[in-house]
């Protein structure tokens, strides 16, 4: 009799090995039935990888999906092929790395949901001149207000904001009218 490399007879399993048993990720092993199931073997491209099937795998449409992996869109290059970003594109996922304006601005919305990570990104951003002048005046009085609603920073605010003539004058204008008097 013939011994196997496991100590087992030549051509018999001594355990059975899946993900399961070696730890592996049943995660994973979805995901791949899934895109399996979402691109039949004869709609997949053997040039373009089962991960980028598995991102094009979310598009409802079965014609649009199938013909996605056909159209491969332009790298930074200019030449045509598939990245799981250029995927990604495609489908209106979150990309890796953000190539455009909008893509930035979506990953620091992103970013932003933890509370933590706003509060210190919005404080950097304030602390920029060249951001804060390419705020709109309605969105900057919006975000004094929020921040005023506590009234230590309104108390604090108010006594820089009054220590300035013009603005004191502009805005107790508005007070004077109220009460008849002239300014």
């Amino acid at each position: 009799m013939r011994r196997g490399p496991f100590g087992g007879e030549a051509g018999q399993h001594t355990q059975k090995v899946g993900p399961a048993t070696t730890g592996g990720a049943t995660g994973q092993t979805e995901r791949h039935r899934w895109t399996s199931s979402r691109f039949p073997p004869d709609h997949r491209r053997p040039d373009v990888a089962h991960s980028i099937h598995g991102i094009l795998a979310s598009i409802a449409d079965d014609e649009e999906r199938f013909a996605a992996p056909a159209d491969p869109p332009p790298d930074r290059s200019g030449r045509r092929r598939w990245t799981p970003d250029g995927a990604k594109r495609r489908v209106g996922q979150q990309v890796t790395k953000p190539a455009t304006p909008e893509e930035e601005v979506r990953a620091i919305h992103r970013l932003g949901r933890d509370e933590q990570v706003a509060a210190r990104v919005t404080g950097y951003f304030l602390r920029r001149p060249d951001v804060a002048s390419q705020v709109s005046s309605e969105e900057k009085v919006r975000v004094v207000e929020e921040f005023t609603r506590d009234d230590d920073v309104a108390a604090r605010a108010t006594m820089k904001m009054l220590r300035r003539p013009t603005v004191a004058k502009r805005a107790m204008a508005d007070d004077y009218q109220d009460y008849g008097l002239a300014a």
